[in-house]
């Protein structure tokens, strides 16, 4: 009996872990192809975002990847930083503002290919029923993701 009950829970659990490990990132996309500005982009998902595991983000995929240079900084080849704002709306009518700073992934060459803002602590008893981002500058991206993960799952 035992044995059996084993192996049950091992063929029902396996594939389930699998899956949990080649998705660690929980992704909804949130636009396709826009050009951020100074005026507020505004997304409402068609179903509202919830907090899912421990981090959330928005996640802009630059189009083309920002090109970067060494002159006494790291600085966009163009000498134009581009600053992101973001705010999430919840079904509370509470406005919420991501952490400071943004994360960025790098190619070898110094090209940026996607920038984070992290919205640490929200509530998880509230879903979020509509995004706004803005930047200082024109920001192409080929898209905008709302991006779920564990940090200890990630950062391994």
């Amino acid at each position: 009996m035992i044995e059996w009950l084993a192996k049950l829970l091992g063929d029902v659990l396996t594939p389930a872990v699998r899956v949990f490990r080649r998705n660690r990132y929980l992704d909804r996309a949130l636009s396709g192809p826009a050009t951020l500005n100074t005026e507020w982009l505004e997304i409402i998902p068609n179903e509202p975002l919830n907090v899912e595991r421990s981090h959330q983000d928005i996640v802009l995929y630059p189009d083309p990847p920002i090109q970067m240079v060494f002159d006494k900084d790291l600085i966009p080849a163009n000498g134009i930083p581009a600053n992101l704002e973001a705010e999430l709306l919840g079904t509370n009518e509470v406005t919420y503002q991501p952490s400071p700073g943004v994360s960025e992934t790098m190619t070898g060459d110094l090209r940026i290919t996607s920038r984070s803002l992290s919205f640490k602590g929200l509530p998880k008893d509230v879903t979020y029923k509509k995004v706004r981002i803005r930047s200082n500058v024109d920001y192409p991206v080929k898209q905008i993701l709302w991006r779920c993960y564990n940090w200890a799952e990630v950062h391994k």
